[in-house]
């Protein structure tokens, strides 16, 4: 099972110093103390603790509890996610490349292309569906990708057929430098990454209803902005 989230939280889990069997006989005993038993009747055990480390998703109950062992207080939860302005960094670099992974094919972008092979000419023509916030992430992934082509382009003029379909076959190969190299020289910054983690925290409403698809379209959506 492949997985795309990189946050805080596997950070934390992958540098602990002590054992994963003796970090979840932690969260058992404050599983009882702080009455969470009812709520979650699960054991932790140590392969829940690795797969958590390797970005299986947290239960509510999982990151109220390593969030008081980490932080003091169930209420910084949020701050396990994404603790400081570096690891929104780190998860921008981790997570587009694998987004981008995911649905990048030939055949999803011929598709993508041909439905909307009237209107794409320019990066600025890809603005309606990035602003939609019906778009799926599948979507904007694909309007990222036709984005990143369009700026390739921009810059090397190597490919002479401006066709967005010829310049994928050129480029494509180059998708995942360019982007990595596009998110430290437009997103490596307090000002920009301290207002994406804002806006994350503002997605996070509910530790037991966390969506790592819109937090995901929120990193694309801000990275797409600048670019």
């Amino acid at each position: 099972m492949e997985h795309t989230n990189q946050n805080g939280l596997i950070q934390y889990l992958s540098h602990l110093n002590i054992t994963y069997r003796e970090f979840a006989e932690i969260i058992n005993s404050l599983k009882e103390e702080e009455r969470y038993r009812n709520i979650d009747k699960n054991e932790e055990d140590e392969l829940r603790i690795m797969h958590l480390a390797k970005g299986y998703r947290p239960t509510g109950i999982e990151l109220l509890i390593i969030s008081k062992i980490q932080y003091g207080s169930s209420a910084a939860w949020k701050k396990l996610l994404f603790p400081n302005n570096q690891s929104v960094l780190d998860t921008l670099l981790f997570t587009i490349p694998k987004i981008i992974s995911r649905y990048d094919s030939k055949q999803n972008f011929l598709k993508f292309t041909h439905v909307n092979n009237h209107c794409i000419k320019t990066k600025y023509d890809l603005y309606q569906g990035l602003y939609n916030k019906k778009t799926s992430l599948k979507t904007l992934t694909l309007i990222l990708i036709s984005q990143l082509i369009l700026d390739i382009n921009a810059k090397y003029r190597s490919c002479k057929n401006n066709n967005l379909i010829s310049l994928y076959d050129h480029y494509h190969n180059q998708l995942l430098v360019h982007a990595q190299e596009l998110i430290m020289l437009t997103m490596n910054n307090e000002k920009t990454l301290n207002k994406l983690k804002i806006e994350l925290y503002q997605n996070l409403s509910n530790p037991n209803k966390i969506i790592f698809k819109d937090l995901n379209s929120i990193m694309i959506r801000n990275f797409m902005n600048l670019i």
